[in-house]
């Protein structure tokens, strides 16, 4: 089960497959950082310093990480999206174009995947039993 959950500072968790990878959401997009990408594509970290440097793609900013007192490098979306399609990780890219949407979509409502779906459900239901009356 995928799941969604919001922390402090912009930072999202995607909980999939007994793993967790860490978003950044900001200025309404994406944004991973290395470790975070190869943990997405189950990939060793060498692989994705290598497609980054071959393809020159630079972060777009960075964030000051206080757990490990450094600046951490961030990639937007875009750049993630290229990394996993040379990856050939199709199905991992169409879940974090997914997410994105799902972030998006959920209009700041930082709450689980299952609860929009949850939500979408009970609005449906309550439309019907207007239309029944």
């Amino acid at each position: 089960m995928t799941k969604l959950t919001k922390h402090i500072n912009w930072s999202i968790s995607l909980e999939r497959n007994n793993t967790i990878i860490n978003l950044v959401y900001k200025n309404k997009s994406i944004y991973l950082t290395k470790k975070d990408i190869w943990e997405l594509f189950n990939t060793k970290k060498s692989i994705i310093k290598d497609i980054i440097e071959d393809l020159q793609i630079d972060n777009s900013f960075a964030i000051f990480n206080k757990s490990k007192n450094k600046n951490s490098k961030l990639y937007n979306l875009e750049s993630v999206l290229i990394i996993g399609y040379k990856l050939k990780k199709f199905n991992d890219t169409k879940l974090l174009i997914k997410t994105n949407r799902i972030i998006k979509n959920s209009y700041l409502d930082w709450a689980t995947i299952l609860e929009i779906v949850k939500n979408k459900y009970r609005e449906i239901k309550t439309r019907f039993s207007l239309l029944e009356i």
